[in-house]
Parts: C-alpha cells; sequence; structure tokens
C-alpha cells in the first residue's frame, strides 16, 4: 500500500476487512463507522490488543481459518479470545492515527 494515499482505509464491509478509499464512497458517515475501531488493551489475553468495531458494538476484528479477517460479534470461547487477539510489534504515530505494521493473532 502507498503511504501517500491518506484517503484509503480499512473498513468492513458485509463483516469482512478491506481497504477502500473514501473518495470512492457515497455514504461518508458510514464509511467513517465502518472504518473506525477502538483499541483495547488485555481484553482476551495480557499483553494483547482487541480491535471492537465502532459501528458494530461488541464485534471484533478476528482472523478467520481462511486467514481472512473479518468483524465477528463477540463470543465467550477460547477460539474465539485467540483469533480475535493481536500483539502489536511497532507501530508509527502520527497527529490523528496509529498504524499498525505488524499483528499477530495469539
Amino acid at each position: 500500500m502507498d503511504a501517500n494515499r491518506t484517503d484509503w482505509y480499512i473498513r468492513h464491509s458485509s463483516y469482512y476487512l478491506q481497504v477502500e478509499s473514501e473518495n470512492l464512497t457515497d455514504n461518508l458517515p458510514l464509511f467513517q463507522g465502518d472504518s473506525s475501531y477502538i483499541l483495547h488493551v488485555d481484553t482476551f489475553y495480557t499483553g494483547y490488543y482487541a480491535l471492537e468495531s465502532v459501528s458494530l458494538p461488541g464485534h471484533y476484528i478476528k482472523s478467520e481459518v481462511n486467514d481472512r479477517l473479518m468483524v465477528t460479534q463477540r463470543s465467550y470461547t477460547a477460539d474465539y479470545y485467540d483469533t480475535a487477539s493481536f500483539r502489536m510489534y511497532d507501530y508509527i504515530t502520527a497527529s490523528k492515527c496509529v498504524d499498525f505494521l505488524i499483528l499477530v493473532t495469539a
């Protein structure tokens, strides 16, 4: 991905994550909600992070069996915790965001 394309975001659409430009949407408020996440610390495991969808409260980003990332409703199972927990190895901060360079599931 080109770092100069600042109008591109990771958003969920039909629950799957994809990279899209905000300039291509016809519903900017929906786009903004679908590309916004709350970073939680130690939600499922100590030292790991979870990303909760702003537009779908109680839904977290998790890795699926096919290695695709999607937003799914929280489940109180070890499998869910394992696939919705991420460790941050490096990051870059800017004035309004944190860019995650490497996230690895538990």
